[in-house]
């Protein structure tokens, strides 16, 4: 079930999240581990700015949160960013499989979930969706298609993720389609920056070609 909800407003408990502090109450969560098959290598470990793509990711994160995981079937290439490990509890199902770990290894009722290859992640829209009413899902939406890898999922989303992986579900949409969902507007992102380089993912390696060029 989704729903457009435009209201605006602080944060759970009437506290703003805007500013520079660290957002209370959420865990973010980096999804890794994914084959990279387009790319050919370990898109998480590409250089990138003196350390790697997924060190940038880290970084950002751990100015925006208190509780930072990474969540992975294999964290063994991750543990040197010094990060709690959330082990996907059945392997091969992709990131819907990533979301299950980081909810249920989470210490707190909500969790913001980015993928390991997103270098140009806007903090500021990232303490806005914070700040909205929460929901099951607050979820970004560019030319009408979520972002479910840049998302803020709460806890009791967890059930119905059980369930889908249960029956053999892999696809993060259809997780949206079983939640109260907030949409984030295309509108309302673009306030925070380009969503194209925001939400930009480095699956192939024009892709990180392209991202290098615009650092």
């Amino acid at each position: 079930m989704t729903e457009d909800r435009r209201r605006e407003g602080p944060g759970p408990g009437g506290t703003s999240l805007g500013g520079t502090g660290r957002i209370p109450g959420v865990t973010g969560a980096i999804l890794a581990g994914g084959q990279s098959t387009r790319m050919g290598r370990n898109k998480a470990l590409l250089p990138w700015e003196g350390g790697t793509v997924i060190d940038a990711v880290a970084s950002l994160m751990r100015g925006l949160f208190y509780h930072v995981l990474v969540a992975a079937a294999d964290p063994e290439p991750y543990r040197f960013l010094g990060l709690p490990e959330a082990r996907d509890r059945r392997p091969g199902m992709g990131p819907l499989g990533g979301i299950e770990a980081a909810l249920s290894a989470s210490p707190d009722p909500r969790v913001f979930v980015v993928a390991c290859d997103m270098p140009f992640l806007s903090p500021d829209l990232m303490r806005h969706m914070a700040s909205l009413p929460t929901a099951q899902a607050i979820v970004p939406y560019l030319a009408g298609r979520p972002e479910p890898l840049h998302a803020l999922y709460a806890r009791d989303a967890l059930a119905s993720v059980h369930s889908l992986l249960a029956e053999g579900e892999r696809r993060v949409y259809a997780l949206l389609d079983r939640l109260d969902v907030r949409r984030v507007e295309e509108d309302e992102v673009r306030r925070f920056g380009d969503p194209e380089r925001v939400f930009a993912n480095l699956n192939r390696p024009e892709d990180y070609g392209r991202a290098r060029g615009e650092v």
